[in-house]
């Protein structure tokens, strides 16, 4: 659990805005501006201490295009500058995604996801289909044996709830034999700004939690991460901007605190760039 922690919280950034099929576009969701055709965004993680400090090791590349009406048309991650998989999306005459189809590197099919909802969007149902998925193990090499046993942990099913706004409070994350792996419960400001997440256990109690902060355009300042109600790790944010005040850099400094669950936390800082294009 505690090793999942970094991931969780960089995921859910990213999935908690998946599910946002309505009124707003993919780009404003993003607090991007601008008529943007792709963001390719790199993220480092440089050490402060130890046999390898001040060494950049890249943890994550991501390549986002949107189309022309501001939605997000494909994904694609990198590994050591080379394509590892990609994701197209679909949607309706809405503008309401209906499926995603995430390919591997050769083009051949991963992992599909189908969505449904109700008639104002506000309760949403993805379902994935994780079928094709079991001949791959986790560095996507085709293998013989089903990798069963792995992908028997894995959600299959998220069920969403959002404001009428499409704002998203709370997820529910399912696997394939309908037990409830884990939950996500967001809060929101005047602004509509995400400032609180909190994160449910199997047995349905708070793991962690963060509270967010934002400067006055929106974009993250500081997050405070609590793991067992007690503070683990702060985080602070410095960035700068293009032309159209979309930031192309965010430089992210961490402070530990002494926390007997966060063990596997730790306070390199993080640089993240972001090279866009506009049409």
């Amino acid at each position: 659990m505690k090793t999942s922690i970094i991931t969780i919280l960089i995921s859910s950034l990213i999935l908690s805005y998946s599910f946002v099929l309505c009124q707003q576009t993919s780009l404003q969701n993003n607090n991007l501006s601008g008529n943007i055709k792709s963001v390719r965004e790199t993220e480092y993680s440089i050490p402060k201490q130890g046999v390898n400090i001040g060494q950049k090791t890249i943890i994550s590349d991501r390549k986002t295009t949107y189309n022309p009406d501001g939605y997000k048309q494909k994904s694609s991650i990198y590994k050591n500058g080379e394509l590892f998989t990609y994701t197209n999306y679909n949607y309706n005459s809405k503008n309401i995604r209906i499926s995603s189809q995430e390919f591997n590197a050769n083009g051949s099919p991963y992992l599909t996801i189908t969505y449904s909802s109700n008639s104002d969007s506000t309760e949403i149902e993805a379902l994935y289909n994780r079928d094709v998925q079991k001949s791959y193990d986790d560095q996507r090499s085709s293998i013989d044996v089903e990798f069963d046993s792995y992908y028997k942990k894995l959600f299959t099913r998220v069920l969403s709830k959002s404001d009428y706004k499409g704002y998203i409070l709370e997820e529910k994350y399912f696997t394939q034999d309908t037990i409830q792996s884990y939950k996500f419960m967001f809060k929101y400001d005047y602004k509509y700004n995400r400032v609180e997440v909190k994160y449910y256990n199997s047995s349905g109690k708070v793991s962690w939690r963060k509270k967010i902060k934002y400067d006055s355009e929106g974009n993250i300042s500081e997050i405070k991460l609590f793991e067992s109600n007690r503070m683990a790790m702060l985080s602070k944010f410095e960035y700068k901007f293009d032309e159209n005040r979309n930031w192309t850099r965010r430089e992210e400094t961490k402070k530990l605190y002494d926390n007997f669950f966060s063990d596997n936390l730790n306070d390199n800082t993080v640089i993240t760039t972001r090279d866009l294009v506009y049409y």
